[in-house]
């Protein structure tokens, strides 16, 4: 959790002492004459001077009341002073840090998540002992509020693995939730977890999820162990760098060390942006202590790409529900007409050129245009893909609502490449192999 040191001021109580034996009136008089002149007050005899009787017993009354008073007004001149310099010196030596989980002074941009210490005292951890223990429920609590964490087990694995020996121990850790920051935080916290517990004589060697497992290779506290302020940093810095390349940007803080930024994109420059490298943009290459998911939304919020555990590609085709339904903006009020050309080598099909001109009222123009964040989305340019066996391939050129249009799907990115397939053959617009699957 990000923490906010605060400067305390104390302010003594001061006292009003009997003066000393030695003191005549004399003396006592000259002291409050010193004093009038000192502030500038009337002499003797005026208004508001105070007189000295010349019994003992009455003047230590009078003086007490008076240095008391003048006491009283030097304390409160001065704590008025004092909080005015704190105050003042607040907005340039302690700039404000929103409270956790709420946004900061840029807007909505800036998420700082957190720690939820009560959140994960409630998960269930079997098999650990009390030191491993308190490193897993520190680590979950990294994690923020919400239920991201289902249940952690650590135990050994059996002597009929033949791939580890017997006495080295495996760690469980299963996720409450299925969106893929639920999942990437999930993995961020169990490669935290053996990094700690190994550094702590834990002896893990393989650690499973919900979706799988995997061997331990590398995992050191200094690897993962970006702290909350390092992580704000890399936060703020993503932010700017997303700034500066024209994206709006949600980036969130996260007290593990980690942090999400999410690019959305907005028309017409979703069809023609300035820059897909999308990792670059959003810092994801800068200090690897720091762990990093990086997401780029459509402007309806759809997501076309991902990567923080494993890498998605052209995300937003892999839905079977319908188009979205929404018409070009006023600002995309210029001509459509796109050339579409599929192939195939694995398996073999013909190439095959549709067109889509909307020069003409047509079913697949209104289907394209209301598909067009699925079907004609960028695609990133700093990652690299091997792809599949094979599969359809398709190139589209054109314009968009007079926004010009160059860009392709193959086996890297075959969500986008079957779309299109499965869209041309509900539209009638292929024949012979193309329309069948296989």
């Amino acid at each position: 959790m990000i923490g906010l040191e605060q400067d305390l001021v104390r302010v003594g109580t001061s006292v009003v002492h009997e003066p000393p034996a030695g003191v005549t009136d004399r003396v006592a008089a000259a002291m409050l004459d010193a004093v009038h002149r000192h502030h500038g007050t009337a002499p003797t005899g005026a208004p508001d001077a105070v007189s000295i009787p010349a019994t003992r017993g009455p003047w230590r009354h009078r003086v007490r009341v008076v240095i008391a008073v003048l006491v009283g007004a030097a304390v409160l001149a001065g704590t008025v002073l004092l909080a005015a310099g704190h105050r003042q010196g607040d907005s340039t030596t302690a700039p404000a840090v929103s409270s956790p989980a709420t946004s900061t002074a840029d807007e909505d941009a800036l998420t700082i998540v957190s720690a939820d210490p009560a959140g994960a005292a409630r998960v269930p951890v079997t098999g650990a002992s009390p030191r491993q223990l308190a490193t897993i429920r520190d680590v979950i609590a990294g994690l923020g509020p919400g239920a991201v964490v289902a249940s952690v087990t650590l135990d050994d694995r059996g002597p009929r693995d033949v791939a580890h020996r017997k006495g080295q121990r495996q760690l469980t850790v299963i996720g409450a939730g299925a969106d893929q920051v639920a999942v990437w935080l999930v993995h961020a916290a169990a490669d935290m977890l053996v990094a700690r517990l190994n550094h702590d004589g834990g002896a893990i060697t393989w650690v499973t999820y919900a979706d799988g497992g995997s061997t331990v290779d590398g995992l050191r506290p200094t690897s993962v162990g970006a702290g909350p302020a390092e992580a704000l940093a890399a936060g703020r810095a993503s932010l700017a760098s997303a700034t500066a390349a024209g994206y709006r940007a949600q980036v969130t803080v996260y007290p593990i060390g980690a942090i999400a930024t999410v690019l959305q994109l907005a028309e017409p420059e979703f069809f023609a942006p300035r820059r897909t490298d999308w990792l670059h943009v959003a810092g994801g290459f800068d200090d690897s202590t720091i762990r990093r998911f990086v997401a780029v939304d459509a402007p309806d919020g759809t997501r076309i790409f991902s990567a923080g555990f494993g890498v998605c590609y052209a995300c937003g085709a892999a839905h079977d529900g319908p188009a979205p339904g929404t018409p070009l903006p006023a600002s995309m009020a210029g001509p459509t007409s796109l050339a579409v050309e599929l192939s195939s080598v694995v398996p073999a099909k013909p190439a095959v050129r549709v067109a889509v001109d909307c020069a003409t009222d047509s079913a697949l123009c209104e289907t394209v245009i209301r598909d067009r964040y699925a079907l004609l989305q960028p695609v990133v340019s700093d990652t690299a893909c091997a792809g599949g066996p094979g599969g359809p391939a398709v190139r589209i050129t054109g314009t968009l609502g007079g926004v010009p249009v160059d860009t392709g799907y193959d086996n890297c990115t075959s969500a986008a490449a079957e779309r299109w397939v499965t869209t041309l053959r509900a539209a009638g617009q292929l024949i012979g192999a193309w329309t069948t699957d296989g």
